[in-house]
């Protein structure tokens, strides 16, 4: 059986979602998970990854996601952040929303966060 390393799984992922017309934002979202997944042994890595790309394809917004969001922030201070996710992919809008936690984070010496979904609103909210 062949083997592949870790970075070339995720540049598959990333690289099939990208043909897919998925954005730079999801496919490297559902890069890092599905290979957190497959490294830890949990079904939702590899073995998920071919049935969920042709989902979504076949899918697309009847599922009431919204396959054109940007993530926004709506609302931020030095120690918190509120993202407008817009419907999209939860995967995407966490990473983006990580991201941005992160480069606060490092900005003000924080040692803990608090990461927060809010699903009424489609909203992430981060505190530190």
């Amino acid at each position: 059986m062949p083997t592949i390393t870790p970075d070339q799984f995720r540049e598959l992922v990333k690289r099939t979602y990208k043909a897919a017309g998925f954005s730079d934002l999801e496919a490297r979202a559902t890069a890092e998970s599905y290979l957190w997944a497959t490294l830890r042994g949990n079904n939702h890595g590899f073995g998920d990854f071919a049935r969920s790309v042709r989902q979504r394809i076949r899918l697309g917004t009847a599922e009431g996601l919204n396959n054109d969001f940007v993530p926004t922030i709506v609302n931020e201070s030095p120690a918190h952040l509120v993202v407008d996710g817009q419907w999209g992919d939860g995967k995407a809008v966490t990473l983006f929303a990580i991201e941005k936690l992160i480069e606060k984070a490092k900005r003000r010496s924080y040692s803990g966060c608090e990461y927060i979904p809010v699903q009424q609103q489609q909203r992430t909210r981060l505190l530190c």
